[in-house]
């Protein structure tokens, strides 16, 4: 069914996500909606039964939603090929593996601060969150990524113009939403008072 002022893709996402919701996907803290408001919506009538045992942390997905759909336009020739539905769910699949893996922040956060707690306690405790931002970033790890990303692109033929997209796409977004949930992770769990 399309809501007033939403695109194809994004009515599908939005019945797949009340869909999702009434099987359980979202009780895994670790899965985001994307247009929860419209799911909660629809299906006021299960809130009760799909509240989350432990807050949910920083959802990005709206951030990674508005970069997603402006890299695709870059990558996309102008044009309508009719095929919504394939279009719809590959769109759907990309976001849902793209915001798993940006939310996985919270865990990766988490390692870093068991491995580390003389480093990031101090930080956290005086609400440094530049110094926690910077000690989070490992520029290594961070060029390994994209390294890995690029030689992906080539192992699979993607054309130069294409995989400086996706590589950029990591570069300025995956990975700097990532740090943000490491950080935002790591503030509530000072509040929580367990840092």
């Amino acid at each position: 069914m399309l809501t007033s002022g939403q695109s194809f893709s994004e009515s599908y996402m939005t019945d797949r996500e009340v869909l999702d919701r009434i099987y359980g996907r979202f009780r895994d803290n670790r899965q985001h909606p994307f247009f929860p408001h419209v799911a909660n919506q629809r299906l006021a009538y299960l809130r009760e039964a799909t509240k989350d045992p432990v807050p949910r942390g920083a959802n990005k997905n709206a951030e990674i939603r508005r970069a997603y759909f402006k890299a695709l336009k870059l990558l996309c020739r102008e044009g309508d090929d009719g095929q919504y539905g394939e279009s719809a769910t590959a769109d759907l699949d990309c976001l849902e593996r793209l915001s798993f893996r940006v939310h996985y922040g919270d865990v990766v956060a988490e390692r870093k601060l068991q491995d580390n707690p003389d480093l990031f306690r101090p930080l956290i405790l005086a609400d440094d969150w530049q110094g926690v931002k910077s000690a989070l970033r490992d520029t290594n790890v961070e060029a390994a990524v994209i390294d890995r990303v690029s030689k992906k692109c080539l192992m699979y033929g993607v054309p130069d113009n294409v995989s400086r997209v996706i590589v950029d796409f990591y570069a300025d977004t995956v990975i700097p939403v990532t740090v943000a949930v490491e950080v935002e992770y790591l503030k509530r769990r000072k509040l929580d008072k367990t840092a």
